[in-house]
């Protein structure tokens, strides 16, 4: 699928696999249907900007990836940026782990990508399509479940993925190769540590 450092497959995966396969909890997927200008979501209209319209290109539908940490809590915010946008989500259950507080919002897929994401679920964990998105929010949130939640995203943390091909659309080739040579760093810094406690060992 990919051979890339553990933060180059996180940031820059190349399909709908990587993605979901790193991370915990997992990447949400959700249908997006393009509009105009905008890309509509089960629960929110996102505007589309420069990035995102060249990842879409002339494509109607297109399948979306946000991972569970890009949102924030609104009424936990200190000062709300101004390039974000505000979501709504009816919370259907909450559950605190110490640092961070998950929220659940259910949802619906368009048939449009349903068995895209349906086949892509069975192989990533041989479950059933998934039907809740997963938020992780900090834990000074109070959002608990019944709530209706008022959530901040920026649209940078979007992936974009094609529903045919399950190629990432939004895929920073230039980032992508960094972060590899960084992990090459790494490993090869990695590789002479050990060999210097091996040699001092044996001393």
């Amino acid at each position: 699928q990919q051979v890339a450092s553990p933060r180059g497959l996180y940031e820059q995966p190349a399909n709908l696999f990587v993605a979901g396969f790193i991370g915990s909890p997992p990447m949400n997927f959700l249908n997006g249907a393009v509009e105009g200008d905008t890309l509509r979501l089960p629960m929110m209209d996102v505007p589309i900007d420069d990035r995102l319209r060249a990842a879409i290109g002339d494509r109607s539908t297109v399948i979306v990836g946000v991972r569970p940490d890009a949102f924030q809590d609104v009424d936990a915010m200190e000062n709300e940026p101004s390039d974000g946008v505000r979501v709504s989500v009816d919370v259907e259950m909450t559950e605190w782990l110490g640092e961070v507080l998950y929220a659940y919002v259910p949802f619906e897929t368009d048939e449009a990508v349903r068995e895209t994401l349906s086949q892509l679920d069975k192989d990533l964990d041989g479950e059933s399509l998934r039907t809740e998105m997963v938020i992780a929010l900090d834990a000074n949130s109070l959002i608990t479940g019944g709530d209706t939640a008022n959530l901040w995203l920026s649209p940078d943390s979007l992936y974009v993925f094609d529903p045919e091909t399950s190629v990432n659309l939004t895929r920073d080739e230039s980032r992508a190769e960094k972060l590899e040579e960084q992990g090459r760093t790494q490993r090869q810094r990695a590789l002479e540590r050990a060999k210097e406690r091996e040699e001092k060992a044996t001393a």
